[in-house]
């Protein structure tokens, strides 16, 4: 499944390579596939295309999540939010990744601001 998806977007992104979201979608599909090396690249060319894309920076952060590398997880959540102060999502997974490096009361404040954002939805 997803290395079909990887073929289609791989085309996509030769046909239009200024296209953040196909890049942020074969980036997506190379981790599913496995190819985590190619899945990097891809994300960072998501963010070349586009620096305010959030999207990007959010799955590029979950990306590193997995792999337990907290800090570099964290300054890509915050850069989610710099580009989209309103992504709800992107608050709680920091949140998250913040209380997994004993960081309480940070954690709480993104967690606050998570529900507040997700009340007002």
């Amino acid at each position: 499944k997803h290395l079909l998806a990887v073929e289609v977007l791989r085309k996509l992104v030769d046909l239009a390579p200024q296209d953040a979201e196909a890049w942020n979608s074969l980036a997506t599909s190379y981790e599913g596939s496995g190819l985590t090396g190619q899945a990097e690249e891809a994300y960072q060319r998501a963010l070349e295309a586009d620096p305010e894309y959030a999207r990007a920076y959010y799955n590029y952060a979950n990306f590193f999540a997995r792999r337990q590398q907290l800090a570099r997880s964290e300054a890509l959540y915050r850069q989610a939010i710099e580009a989209d102060p309103n992504f709800a999502v992107a608050y709680r997974n920091l949140a998250a990744v913040l209380q997994l490096q004993g960081r309480e009361a940070e954690s709480a404040e993104f967690m606050r601001k998570f529900k507040a954002l997700s009340a007002d939805q």
